[in-house]
């Protein structure tokens, strides 16, 4: 069945502060907005799909993050969530703090001892003329954005039955920085989403170690990233692939042959399970089976 598909713009569902200035301010505190894209006349009890956009995070918003430049092209986080409440999902398209807004961390540090991968936001930053970043920007950035997804998750399962979704349905999600930010709150944060979906978006090694070890449900992962992806995110996706495997982890890995960091929705899919397919039908597959 396809439902129609009405969108509700700029719900708040948080606040957190900017200007953090390295921890001397002054302190701003910012609203932070998503846009609701719901099935018309669904019943009640949906399941339900929080994404959160890519931009190396630096740029990109929750209605737009098409990268601009010649080149491939990715499909828009917002209109994946258009598609899948078509299909009966309420989706979420949440914003979060950017790195230029100096945001501040947040108390529930996930990152872990390993670097920051630069190779991306370096070329960002030049096409945005700013200077060479430090290493605590930007992980202060990253953790400020983990903190915001992990907000909008608990706020979403908190409105279950005004949004009506099943609180137990709620995945979450994203592209590239935000799929980066939704698997780290996934396995760093104290949050239990249904499943995770990350397009080219990876977390560090002792993330998943840490989580493994912690004995917490292992929540299934859809993993995808292009033949051709970033430098950091081919051998990132391999190594979470090759841990879940260790640790009996459920998921579902897709590698997008011919594909860049920057790929549409249809775009065919070589998967750890089923036949050949479309990206969006994988997602699809995948989520019917966990929520």
């Amino acid at each position: 069945m396809v439902f129609e598909v009405e969108i509700t713009q700029d719900i708040p569902y948080g606040s957190a502060f900017v200007d953090y200035n390295e921890g001397s301010g002054p302190f701003a505190e910012r609203q932070l907005l998503l846009d609701m894209y719901a099935p018309v006349c669904a019943e009640g009890g949906r399941p339900a799909l929080i994404l959160a956009f890519g931009g190396a995070f630096h740029r990109g918003a929750k209605d737009n993050d098409v990268r601009p430049e010649d080149g491939p092209k990715n499909t828009n986080i917002a209109e994946y969530c258009r598609r899948f409440a078509a299909r009966g999902y309420v989706c979420f398209s949440i914003e979060y703090r950017l790195t230029q807004s100096d945001p501040h961390p947040g108390f529930t540090p996930t990152l872990g001892p390993e670097s920051v991968p630069t190779s991306r936001i370096d070329v960002v930053r030049k096409i945005l003329d700013l200077p060479p970043a430090t290493s605590e920007m930007l992980r202060c950035a990253q953790e400020a954005a983990i903190d915001d997804i992990t907000t909008a998750y608990r706020f979403v399962v908190g409105e279950a039955v005004a949004f009506g979704i099943g609180p137990e349905r709620v995945a979450i999600g994203g592209f590239s920085a935000g799929g980066r930010m939704a698997s780290t709150a996934a396995l760093a944060e104290a949050i239990s989403p249904a499943a995770v979906v990350a397009l080219s978006g990876v977390c560090a090694p002792t993330i998943v170690d840490s989580f493994h070890a912690s004995g917490r449900r292992r929540l299934p992962f859809f993993l995808a990233w292009g033949e051709d992806d970033l430098d950091y995110v081919i051998p990132g996706a391999e190594t979470m692939v090759s841990r879940f495997d260790v640790a009996s982890h459920p998921y579902h890995a897709c590698r997008l042959p011919g594909q860049t960091h920057f790929y549409p929705a249809e775009c065919e899919v070589e998967c750890s399970a089923g036949p050949r397919a479309s990206l969006e039908h994988a997602i699809e597959v995948f989520l019917d089976a966990h929520l």
